[in-house]
């Protein structure tokens, strides 16, 4: 148990439970009841008393903007709001069969770090490269998957003369459900990326399947399972990066096995075994 005042800490992981985890099956209950259970796992009833009288309203406030804006967006959530006041919640299915984002978002946690790793490769191909690899699970150097697409189309390797340029697309995958992704961990992408280009890792030719020209373009994607921050999405934006949480995950697999004319049993074990297929087979980078 913890006497720790972080308020701050507690307060994103209360947040992320509900965007992440949250049963949708859950009955209604109170948002000061569900910090209660959670947080009364680690902590004492004197400094979950605190946290309720110092961050309560702002944390239901959050509750509400979250819920309206997925609302707003069309996105999945695990969560009903019962009042206007963000005070009582229920899960989503609690009377009727979860929405289907919520049962693939459950697909996802139920991938190990290794294989949601290699899922990021696997979106590589659904983004149409030719070749692709993931990288070894440790001493990753940042980057979890990279793969190649033909920038003149599929035409330019019979069709267009002279050298053929390639965009290179780089991947960083975060499998993690009580936090959501910041600013920061984008910068460490940006950073990743930029050493990667120069050559310049703790091991030396990490990567010989990774290769950069001087004028080739980069992409950059990244991939998680938990939930992504608004500061994080402008980031992303402004920067020219790809960022795909469970929803932006669903649609573009959902797209992308319906174009290709297979029927995925929509369940979260019909999900899973479909991720599965999915990453079966995807080259490892030496």
């Amino acid at each position: 148990m913890t006497d720790t005042p972080d308020f701050e800490g507690s307060r994103r992981e209360i947040l992320s439970f509900l965007l992440s985890s949250f049963p949708a099956r859950s009955g209604p209950t109170t948002v000061q009841a569900l910090v209660y259970e959670r947080l009364g796992r680690r902590c004492n009833t004197e400094y979950i008393a605190a946290f309720w009288e110092g961050v309560g309203e702002k944390l239901r406030g959050e509750i509400i903007d979250e819920y309206n804006k997925r609302l707003d967006e069309g996105s999945a959530t695990r969560f009903v709001l019962l009042d206007d006041i963000g005070e009582k919640i229920a899960g989503t299915g609690y009377r009727r069969p979860a929405p289907l984002p919520v049962s693939f978002q459950d697909a996802l946690h139920e991938l190990d770090h290794t294989e949601f790793e290699a899922l990021s490769a696997a979106i590589l191909r659904v983004a149409g490269c030719q070749r692709f690899w993931t990288t070894p699970h440790s001493h990753d150097q940042g980057l979890d998957a990279f793969g190649y697409l033909d920038y003149l189309g599929t035409l330019s390797r019979t069709a267009w003369s002279g050298s053929c340029p390639q965009v290179v697309f780089l991947a960083q995958a975060k499998h993690f459900l009580r936090d959501r992704v910041d600013a920061e961990d984008i910068h460490q992408l940006v950073g990743a990326a930029e050493l990667a280009k120069q050559d310049i890792y703790t091991v030396r030719n990490r990567y010989k399947e990774l290769l950069f020209h001087a004028f080739s373009p980069v992409a950059l994607l990244y991939v998680t399972s938990g939930e992504i921050k608004t500061t994080a999405k402008r980031l992303a934006i402004k920067a020219g990066i790809v960022l795909l949480a469970s929803n932006e995950l669903f649609r573009v697999f959902d797209a992308y096995w319906k174009s290709s004319g297979l029927k995925v049993q929509q369940s979260k074990r019909g999900f899973l075994r479909q991720l599965r297929r999915e990453i079966g087979g995807i080259q490892q980078a030496v």
